[in-house]
């Protein structure tokens, strides 16, 4: 091997790009095409397919065959947070960037992203997401559009974090941070595994470990919004669970953290768990009941009135 190319490999790229890839074929060329178009060039985009059953695979493949940036990784199905961790513990960049496969970014988003953290040496930044559908009946879920309503400011994750709330503007996608590789590996930060709702567990502790905390106030990310993916989905005791597991992790986070910083936790975890216990007033009778039964015994003290009155009696 020649000293050129040695030296190429061991090169570390500007930033890493991870995609979990799951029985999307219909979304894939254009969302790994908004990688391979990025305006910043020194990426790795990692395509990790995690046990589809149509042909998400030979597409990924075949995309790979046009772009050496390319890293294909294939395995059974693990789930969502499995193969994000194991997209950072492969990746070699300084940045780090989770994008769905079914969605896509706009051409100039790395290379936005990688210079203001260079500039202002940030441990993360947050940006916004347009959603969109090709079916005009759905209706479009959270509105992730913030523009001109954040200060574009650097501040400590708490702060950012509390101001965020403050506004009713806090959103836990993953897709819409940019990371710095080091701070993450650092502070300790992964996703649980086993569970949907990752986000809600991960990106509080993201915000909450941070120290400088970074804003562009564009949509980068394209939400794709369709029929049949988690977010358009009913509301299940799948769903309610994953809340519960999420609250508990959270209460646990709270003994290591300062004052300050579990006032906002506390706050946090009350406007999830209200608004998933909310959710599940659609649920059967019984299942209502056994979500009361978990709420009060072990989150009384998150739990506001009027949700308990919704979960009971809203039909």
């Amino acid at each position: 091997m020649s000293g050129s190319k040695l030296a190429m490999e061991n090169r570390e790229p500007k930033a890493s790009v991870i995609v979990p890839v799951y029985n999307t074929e219909k979304y894939l060329e254009e969302a790994v095409h908004s990688l391979m178009n990025q305006t910043l060039k020194d990426i790795e985009i990692i395509l990790i397919n995690d046990g589809s059953t149509d042909n998400s695979l030979d597409v990924i493949s075949k995309l790979a065959l046009l772009d050496s940036r390319i890293r294909v990784v294939s395995q059974k199905n693990g789930g969502l947070s499995q193969v994000r961790n194991l997209g950072v513990g492969i990746s070699a960049g300084k940045y780090i960037y989770f994008m769905d496969s079914d969605d896509y970014i706009q051409n100039d988003t790395i290379h936005e992203c990688f210079d203001k953290c260079e500039k202002y040496k940030l441990d993360f930044l947050f940006f916004d997401a347009e959603q969109f559908s090709e079916n005009s009946s759905l209706k479009l879920g959270i509105n992730y559009d913030r523009k001109g309503l954040i200060e574009d400011t650097v501040d400590d994750g708490a702060n950012i974090l509390e101001g965020l709330l403050d506004k009713k503007l806090y959103r836990s996608s993953a897709c819409l941070v940019f990371i710095n590789k080091e701070f993450y590996i650092k502070s300790g930060l992964g996703f649980y595994e086993g569970i949907i709702h990752e986000d809600e567990l991960f990106t509080p502790q993201l915000y909450l470990n941070a120290e400088r905390v970074g804003r562009i106030d564009k949509p980068f990310y394209k939400r794709r919004f369709r029929e049949d993916s988690i977010m358009s989905s009913t509301f299940s005791m799948k769903n309610m669970n994953a809340y519960f597991t999420v609250s508990r992790e959270l209460i646990n986070l709270k003994s290591r953290l300062e004052k300050r910083k579990q006032i906002i936790l506390n706050r946090l975890i009350s406007e999830m768990l209200n608004a998933a216990i909310y959710k599940a007033h659609s649920l059967p009778f019984k299942d209502k009941l056994g979500v009361l039964a978990n709420a009060i015994f072990n989150f009384a003290y998150y739990l506001d009135l009027k949700t308990v009155i919704v979960l009971l009696f809203k039909s």
